[in-house]
């Protein structure tokens, strides 16, 4: 019951840091178009600036009242890095590429915090299986999952605006659809171990992960 108490209450930091993350996903594919010269995407881009924005602010303010040195200092980077790329961005003063590598490497940055939040309010030792291997699925392995989508479609994004793609560029997107495939199977695979030792979660999850995997 402790444990349970303990994870509901670290629910809205986790929901708050993989909103963040998502934010920070989106804007790099709006950035790319931008930035390659689709016009018609700026607006779209701004106001997604504007959504990341809130979300950091939001987010340091989790983070203060956290009150862990760990986090703390995981969070720094991350929070400063934001600030440098999206001024840079709005200013137009960074490449496709460039804004594409910035964002790429912001990611992993935000996901350690979202890792050590999780293992703050002990998700990671939930003790039982179901719980244990469903908490494994949604908020360690699916982010890794999402990101590798995202990095596809800033790619994508990129390349759809120059209207051309190297071997290098094929070779890279390529890498990128094995690594997703590679996190959906993870995902995939928690999930059946929650669904063999808990089979009623079949009956409320099923449709939704067939949706998903589809």
């Amino acid at each position: 019951l402790d444990a349970a108490l303990i994870e509901k209450h670290g629910l809205p930091a986790i929901s708050q840091i993989l909103k963040t993350v998502q934010l920070t996903q989106q804007h790099r594919g709006l950035s790319a178009l931008v930035l390659g010269g689709t016009t018609s995407a700026k607006e779209k881009r701004d106001a997604k600036q504007k959504e990341a924005d809130q979300a950091y602010s939001a987010m340091e303010e989790i983070i203060r009242k956290i009150d862990n040195k760990t986090i703390k200092e995981a969070w720094i980077k991350p929070n400063q890095d934001w600030i440098t790329l999206r001024n840079q961005v709005s200013s137009g003063s960074i490449s496709v590429p460039q804004s594409y590598e910035a964002h790429t490497a912001l990611v992993p940055k935000l996901l350690v915090v979202n890792d050590l939040i999780g293992d703050f309010y002990g998700l990671s030792l939930d003790p039982n299986v179901d719980t244990y291997q469903l908490i494994q699925s949604m908020y360690y392995i699916q982010p890794y999952l999402t990101e590798e989508l995202g990095r596809m479609r800033a790619k994508g994004a990129g390349l759809l605006t120059k209207k051309n793609a190297t071997p290098e560029d094929k070779m890279v997107m390529s890498e990128l659809i094995v690594r997703a495939s590679e996190r959906a199977l993870q995902m995939s695979n928690a999930y059946g171990k929650a669904v063999l030792e808990n089979p009623g979660l079949n009956t409320k999850l099923g449709e939704a992960t067939k949706t998903a995997d589809g």
